[in-house]
């Protein structure tokens, strides 16, 4: 039997590694090098774990902004900006992408989205939480917990290429045109990144739905089987011995 203290102590570790979360990480360290460029000292090159530390807590920290940054961008005002690139869940929006998933899948009078009427966020969040608690979807929820770190990913990435264009555009204004038109890279990224943000939501939120019909209709066959052998049961002849 595990020791409570070992088991407790796992179980912190567990958090501080999901509060590092990889999607946070990629994002943020791709941002540490200009940070180095514009004289942040992250006391990086004096090696050692100390380094070490520095440069984990100092890529979560820009990467939960560039995740947060970057996905008030596409869905709030590059969506506008760039409306042939659907970067706003096919058009949609995150809602309505939602609404459009669940009356396609036959969920529309699911209790869930009955109860939620016209708000499908609840719906959202009310049905990740009956995936997190039902063993016999686990395959399923990890698969729609990868496409939302994908999505969190590329949108963090998107934001970072978005700050090297700009930085790199700064250099028109000292005098070398070069670098400016070098921005023109990572403008291009961002868009890419976007995009690759906006296809993983859209997948993850078609996944959702397509699991929780899953279910439903799971359920109702098992209910159909159960009614089946009870009135089975119910016709059966009585024999007396």
């Amino acid at each position: 039997m595990a020791d409570p203290a070992s088991a407790a102590l796992g179980a912190r570790a567990a958090q501080a590694l999901d509060l590092f979360d990889l999607s946070f990480l990629i994002s943020g360290a791709s941002l540490l090098p200009l940070l180095a460029i514009v004289g942040v000292n992250l006391s990086l090159s004096t090696g050692g774990l100390a380094a070490a530390v520095a440069a984990l807590v100092a890529s979560a920290v820009a990467g939960m902004v560039l995740f947060a940054l970057g996905r008030f961008l596409r869905t709030r005002m590059l969506a506008n900006v760039w409306p042939l690139s659907r970067l706003d869940y096919r058009g949609l929006g995150f809602n309505g992408l939602l609404a459009d998933s669940i009356a396609r899948h036959g969920l529309d009078t699911d209790p869930a989205v009955v109860a939620a009427a016209d708000e499908p966020a609840r719906v959202y969040v009310r049905w990740w939480a009956e995936l997190r608690e039902d063993s016999r979807v686990r395959e399923s929820y990890s698969l729609i917990r990868r496409y939302w770190v994908l999505a969190a990913t590329y949108d963090g990435l998107g934001a970072s290429a978005l700050v090297w264009a700009m930085f790199l555009g700064l250099g028109n204004l000292r005098g070398s045109p070069l670098t400016a038109t070098l921005a023109v890279v990572p403008v291009l990224a961002s868009y890419v990144c976007f995009r690759e943000a906006t296809r993983f939501g859209n997948h993850q939120v078609e996944e959702l739905c397509a699991t929780i019909a899953y279910l439903r209709e799971a359920q109702a066959s098992a209910d159909r089987r159960r009614q089946e052998d009870l009135e089975l049961w119910r016709t059966r002849p009585c024999v007396i011995t």
